[in-house]
């Protein structure tokens, strides 16, 4: 890259995205050191020399997107202080090695998903207490396989986490101990069978969980008591759930509920009870043979009603 023959150019956004840049080199981007945005997204790159970024010193945000990065320099963003937005979505990226993300305590977004990164080739202290301001994480669309208690202890202020679409199995207890702002948390689409008891502790300020498309048969009575008072949408749709989760029950500000696709046989007149402020329902895909008065008896605020695709046979009046 070249700008002007050598000249300083004032520039304070810069979007060279959908081009055939296949490399960063040291010295590229002198030029432009008052950058605050860049965007080098759908190029084809491949190699990012690890002091490209040390001449912005104001740069806020960086697309790196949809691109063929299977590796990045450990030391590449260290100097990067101002950055507020990483996106590196949509590249090759395997492993994350240790501090690459040392140096960035005003980063806020940080965009991870549909790359290949493996568990195994995640560093401990990859999200370092650095990203003590990340509020949006996304690693959905990658190979993880397993969740360490202390992967995301650093990370308190976050609000979204979506781990969607990888290969989890078992969700540990602890795991989001250190979440107390978390408000999204996406865990659809994987494989997992677990939950232990104590997963969500901390979530106290959780308002959407999503575990829908997983292999889920049972949770316990309390598992989601911590966030009883915050609650307000659930997906658990596409599991192996033969039951109504008593774990529900608490959760009086819940306002939508997806129990689709799972192999419920029945409803009990306290299932949904205490859900007073519950708006939609979907029990489509199920194998209820029958539905009573009693049922949504507490349900006034209930709109919504979805029991497509079940067996009823018997429907009873006033229900």
């Amino acid at each position: 890259l070249s700008f002007m023959g050598g000249c300083q150019v004032p520039l304070h956004e810069l979007d060279i995205s959908h081009n055939h840049i296949s490399s960063l080199g040291n010295g590229d981007l002198h030029q432009v050191k008052d950058l605050v945005k860049l965007d080098v997204s759908a190029n084809r790159l491949k190699i990012i020399d690890e002091n490209v970024l040390q001449t912005l010193p104001y740069l806020e945000e960086l697309n790196l997107a949809d691109n063929q990065l299977s590796a990045l320099p450990p030391t590449v963003f260290n100097k990067s202080q101002s950055l507020h937005k990483l996106m590196l979505q949509n590249n090759s990226l395997t492993m994350l090695t240790s501090q690459l993300f040392s140096g960035l305590t005003n980063l806020t977004v940080l965009n991870l998903s549909r790359n290949a990164i493996s568990s195994h080739l995640l560093a401990s202290d990859t999200f370092t207490t650095d990203l003590k301001h990340l509020k949006v994480l996304d690693l959905s669309h990658n190979h993880m396989s397993k969740l360490e208690t202390s992967m995301f202890a650093s990370l308190e202020s976050l609000q979204v986490l979506n781990l969607a679409y990888n290969q989890f199995d078992l969700i540990s207890s602890g795991v989001f101990a250190f979440q107390t702002r978390l408000q999204i948390l996406s865990l659809s689409h994987n494989n997992i069978e677990t939950i232990e008891k104590d997963s969500f502790v901390g979530l106290n300020s959780l308002t959407s969980l999503s575990l829908d498309h997983n292999r889920i048969r049972n949770l316990f009575d309390n598992q989601l008591d911590e966030s009883a008072s915050t609650l307000e949408h659930i997906s658990f749709n596409g599991n192996l759930l033969v039951e109504v989760p008593r774990t529900i029950q608490v959760l009086q500000k819940l306002r939508t509920l997806d129990l689709g696709e799972n192999e419920i046989t029945e409803i009990n007149s306290h299932d949904f009870s205490t859900l007073i402020n519950l708006y939609g329902l979907r029990i489509a895909g199920n194998r209820i043979k029958k539905i009573s008065k009693e049922h949504f008896a507490n349900t006034s605020n209930l709109h919504v009603l979805n029991l497509a695709h079940n067996q009823l046979s018997e429907i009873q009046q006033e229900s």
